[in-house]
């Protein structure tokens, strides 16, 4: 996923692909300028955002990576405590059983 990758290496590796981001932008960020390139045919962002303090999914969120991932990893294939908070969220809200 374009997003991801921009995320986690592009940001680190070509920071200059990335202008006006930093590694602590976040999924919407990435996704809105990536959006922007018509080559990578990067959807625009949903109207869906990164939860904030005091949304019950924040707590979901680390619930998951505090005891969820570590307890039961069957439930998080792909998952591991370091995924990153969107991460989680978009695994969460895409999941049936949740």
């Amino acid at each position: 996923d374009d997003v991801m990758f921009g995320m986690t290496k592009g940001i680190q590796e070509h920071p200059e692909w990335y202008a006006g981001l930093s590694p602590r932008s976040t999924f919407e960020d990435f996704q809105k300028m990536l959006h922007g390139n018509r080559e990578l045919n990067c959807p625009k962002p949903c109207s869906c955002h990164t939860a904030r303090n005091g949304e019950q999914c924040v707590e979901n969120v680390k619930w998951v990576l505090r005891e969820g991932i570590p307890q039961h990893p069957s439930w998080y294939q792909g998952l591991t405590v370091r995924s990153r908070f969107e991460e989680v969220q978009k695994r969460l809200r895409e999941d049936e059983n949740t």
